[in-house]
């Protein structure tokens, strides 16, 4: 039978590429819809096989009716707690997991790392940004008795059949919680568009590269202000600009961001406003010789490959889940807390770890080797789908 998947998304940047994968294997009918009661434009998603639908819809395909035999939800948040729990239980429910929906909701999940040193050397921001908040959801739960909104989303992690986080390095750490019976496959966020392909490995020109660039967006957890001072206590050369993407995140970290970097660095600080189509991005990393993600949970995924990719030397928390991970993989990134110093800003990455790395990179990451793995998850689930007539 040919098998019915339906993918509850999310406005985001990269689902364009999983509609690009997923359509790509056959033996699979995929549908792909916003579960929303108000059409809104799509800012990000391009595609236009994307629907938008209300919760009735759902409930008449999914609950009422199984009507698809998987379900695959792209970040938790991309459908409502209580459909979640009550999707028909002859349906396979798939969580794909992003980072938002693990580390930064008052979801069921106890944190799978340690956060509470995420921002460095501001203890005050430490108090606003962690205690003021738990305060606030521990009132809100009281006052406004969202209790019971936190009790749903526990029964939610009973209800998944089947997860991939970023890493899977997460599904060791999620396995801990009882409530969380779900099974083990893989799955990574990969466009047609990636330069990750056997064909570029030898493609790069690393030479004379010097500027560093900083994190991927304005986020307090990613600790610009303590990577500023660790840089400016170097004294780098005045021939190397700090570029900064900020094209995102709140304005108020945006502004405070841009008056740090200014105050530092002068003309050269390079701030990036402004959302750059994933061509142009790229050429970005072509001048960069560094880059710091000072972040200790998963986070800039895609970006730290593409920097690996291009030649880049990528510097993360000894302490991070990025770190961690890429280590595991034997890919060669750099600890802030031991290795950033002027000698590995000046100097190129060898060729021969380039093209280590980009071995690795390959092996994991390629849209080719990604669509590889999930055919075979595919496979696995559609082998434990119960026997039924095939959905209208």
């Amino acid at each position: 039978m040919c098998i019915k998947i339906l993918h509850c998304v999310v406005d985001e940047k990269f689902i364009d590429g999983a509609i690009e994968l997923f359509d790509s294997i056959e033996g699979y009918k995929n549908e792909y819809v916003i579960i929303d009661s108000q059409n809104k434009n799509l800012e990000y998603i391009k595609s236009e096989i994307v629907k938008q639908e209300d919760e009735a819809w759902y409930i008449e395909n999914c609950i009422v009716n199984n009507n698809f035999n998987i379900v695959i939800l792209h970040n938790l948040i991309s459908l409502n707690s209580e459909l979640i729990y009550r999707t028909n239980s002859m349906i396979k429910v798939i969580w794909l997991s992003w980072g938002f929906d693990l580390y930064e909701l008052p979801m069921p999940i106890t944190p799978l790392i340690n956060l509470t040193n995420q921002i460095k050397g501001n203890y005050i921001r430490i108090f606003e940004n962690y205690v003021v908040k738990r305060i606030k959801r521990t009132i809100s739960e009281i006052i406004i008795h969202q209790f019971k909104n936190v009790v749903r989303w526990r029964n939610v992690l009973k209800r998944i059949d089947y997860y991939s986080g970023v890493f899977l390095e997460e599904f060791d750490l999620l396995i801990r919680d009882r409530r969380f019976n779900a099974k083990k496959i893989q799955y990574n966020y990969v466009s047609r568009k990636s330069p990750l392909k056997i064909e570029n490995i030898e493609k790069y020109n690393i030479d004379g590269r010097r500027n560093i660039i900083i994190g991927h967006q304005a986020n307090p957890l990613l600790n610009h202000e303590n990577t500023f001072k660790r840089i400016k206590r170097l004294n780098i050369s005045s021939d190397i600009d700090i570029i900064c993407p900020l094209s995102y995140g709140p304005e108020t970290e945006i502004k405070r961001i841009l008056e740090l970097g200014s105050n530092m660095f002068g003309k050269n600080f390079i701030p990036l406003l402004d959302f750059m189509p994933y061509d142009q991005y790229l050429k970005v990393y072509d001048s960069v010789n560094v880059a710091i993600f000072n972040i200790e949970r998963q986070c800039a995924v895609g970006n730290i490959i593409l920097a690996i990719w291009d030649g880049v030397k990528v510097f993360l928390p000894k302490s991070s889940l990025n770190y961690r991970h890429f280590i595991n993989l034997g890919i060669r990134v750099y600890s802030i807390e031991d290795e950033l110093n002027l000698n590995n800003i000046k100097e190129n990455a060898s060729r021969e770890e380039v093209k280590e790395n980009r071995k690795l990179l390959l092996e994991n990451y390629s849209f080719d080797s990604v669509r590889t793995k999930l055919t075979n998850s595919l496979k696995l689930i559609e082998k434990n789908i119960c026997k039924r007539p095939s959905p209208k």
